[in-house]
């Protein structure tokens, strides 16, 4: 799994602990889901918004995110992510 920022992950646990150290809670509200047939693998596009709350206890809502997935089978051969969180924060923070 690759976020933004270049974080790679190989275990759903390790996002989670990422996540928690920076979020009290945050879910996504999907919005489209595209499936292109690729030979033995399909290339899953899902498109949406994230909302939550950061540590600090600042909700925030309406952060577009992207996550393409690469699928054979029912194993989940690669996930990429794109989401406008890390620029909404550095806005926040005036940079």
């Amino acid at each position: 799994m690759i976020f933004p920022g270049g974080r790679t992950f190989r275990r759903l646990e390790e996002v989670v602990a990422f996540a928690g150290a920076r979020y009290r809670s945050i879910r996504k509200r999907v919005e489209a889901v595209d499936v292109v047939p690729a030979g033995d693998r399909d290339v899953v596009y899902i498109k949406g918004t994230l909302e939550g709350v950061n540590l600090q206890g600042v909700r925030f809502e309406g952060v577009r995110f992207i996550d393409r997935f690469v699928v054979s089978g029912e194993r989940i051969l690669l996930q990429e992510v794109w989401n406008d969180l890390a620029e909404r924060e550095a806005l926040a923070r005036g940079i």
